[in-house]
């Protein structure tokens, strides 16, 4: 009985509750599997998985696919974290990492071209028609989702009155707070695509660029945790430590958008793939402007209660939690007192949690 609650729970978890939802996330799968399915016929066809292992024999084409399933791979993952936060903010984010990815595609397709002309590669002649279908695919998701998101948004808006009630002060900063955390998840696709590409694409550079170009990575990730728990924790000193990091970042991107087109003549450099990491080099610096940004307001936010709300609310969905290890199956409402969410039982005694929880 038990093992059936919990894979019933589990289940929930990840499928939404409500049809715009559910439609959402379809949309996003069905996305996914249309574009890794092409992806992969190509790699088939061009024998691309050697190409990526064999520095060598490498070519734009096998990274470019490469980077767009890591991309429908995050963009399935945070899709679904979203709709199961009921977080319009990720949503909104979504449709534009999409529509972002939308261009990339379209750029890629006639560099690839170009590319593959130049070195008299027929493999990926054949795989035109399929590398087209791609940016189709993504351009017709683009617009489901910018429709259902419309519904999702004015379905999801009751959920900020239940994290932090009516309180309008509160609700901004909690507004800003969630674009923070949503701009951190971004950051680390589009600062590990950029810095793959160049590892992968650019294999001549050598000394300390190169240096630079590997140790970003983990730079990066261990940047990105520093900002979550500074802006979770209200610690002034941590966020202060993660802009510094995030200016330092910033002159690394606008160096190598330098070099970038320094080289873009040199065939042995930059030559033929400058455009895209053009676009991933400024798509970059911007996202790392945008970050500074949001990071500065929700330091303005600091010690104005946010965090005591987002706490109470932590402690209320850990009691919740706790009820439920129980087999008291309840529905904990941070706006509302316990409620039972299966029906009473019949003549048989039981506790009853008369607890209020609510948010100041």
């Amino acid at each position: 009985m038990n093992i059936s609650n919990t894979i019933h729970q589990n289940t929930i978890f990840l499928i939404p509750d409500s049809t715009y939802a559910r439609a959402f996330l379809l949309v996003t799968v069905l996305e996914s599997v249309i574009n890794i399915t092409l992806e992969a016929i190509i790699i088939g066809r061009t024998d691309l998985f050697r190409s990526l292992l064999d520095a060598q024999a490498r070519t734009p084409l096998a990274v470019y696919l490469a980077i767009f399933i890591l991309a429908h791979l995050f963009q399935l993952f945070l899709a679904s974290d979203a709709l199961r936060q009921k977080n319009t903010i990720q949503l909104i984010g979504l449709c534009w990492f999409n529509f972002a990815f939308l261009v990339y595609a379209v750029i890629q397709v006639p560099e690839i071209r170009e590319i593959e002309g130049t070195t008299g590669s027929t493999n990926v002649q054949s795989s035109t028609g399929l590398l087209l279908a791609i940016p189709a695919v993504i351009a017709v998701s683009e617009i489901l989702f910018v429709y259902l998101l419309w519904y999702l948004f004015r379905e999801f808006g009751w959920q900020v009155y239940k994290q932090i009630g009516a309180d309008r002060r509160l609700k901004r900063m909690f507004f800003m707070y969630q674009i923070f955390i949503c701009v951190l998840k971004f950051d680390y696709f589009f600062f590990f695509a950029f810095t793959l590409q160049l590892v992968l694409l650019v294999p001549s550079v050598g000394g300390i660029e190169k240096i630079l170009t590997i140790i970003a990575l983990p730079l990066t990730l261990l940047l990105l945790i520093v900002g979550y728990t500074g802006v979770r924790k209200e610690a002034d000193w941590i966020m202060h430590s993660f802009q510094f990091g995030l200016l330092s970042g910033a002159g690394y991107f606008v160096y190598k958008l330098f070099r970038i087109w320094q080289g873009r003549d040199d065939p042995d450099s930059y030559q033929n793939v400058f455009k895209s990491l053009t676009v991933f080099s400024v798509s970059c610096l911007l996202m790392a402007i945008i970050t500074s940004v949001a990071a500065v307001v929700c330091l303005r936010n600091f010690g104005n209660g946010l965090k005591t709300s987002m706490d109470k609310r932590s402690s209320s969905r850990q009691i919740g939690s706790n009820v439920e290890g129980l087999g008291m199956h309840y529905n904990l409402d941070s706006s509302s007192s316990i409620s039972p969410h299966a029906p009473e039982p019949d003549h048989k005694f039981t506790p009853r949690i008369v607890n209020r929880m609510s948010i100041d």
